[in-house]
């Protein structure tokens, strides 16, 4: 194995032995989201409501099968990133609202 074999690898396996693993549960869990995103904009329905009612539909996905990795790495490893992200753009909106001043007040206090 070179280096960049090893970089890419994930405890022993390669990154494309892993993708291969991750992606029926990657595309269930997409096409979940797009069809909540669908049903939101011809319904006027909110999109978290129908994405909860769409997973507690296809939750047999989860309990054995092909689905299972991918939906327990988008679980743990999506779920959290969008959360943060989510945070981080709020506490950017927050710091612009108060405007360029609180800003550089905070800096030169630190």
């Amino acid at each position: 194995m070179n280096a960049r074999s090893i970089a890419l690898s994930c405890e022993g396996e390669s990154w494309l032995t892993r993708g291969r693993t991750l992606a029926p549960g990657l595309i269930a869990s997409g096409v979940l989201a797009v069809a909540a995103a669908f049903l939101s904009q011809h319904y006027g329905a909110p999109v978290m409501l129908l994405a909860l009612l769409l997973g507690m539909a296809m939750n047999f996905l989860s309990s054995e099968g092909v689905c299972v990795p991918g939906i327990e790495f988008t679980v743990r490893t999506v779920l959290r990133c969008g959360v943060a992200l989510l945070g981080l753009r709020i506490w950017v909106v927050q710091i612009a609202a108060l405007g360029s001043r609180s800003l550089w007040f905070y800096f030169r206090s630190q």
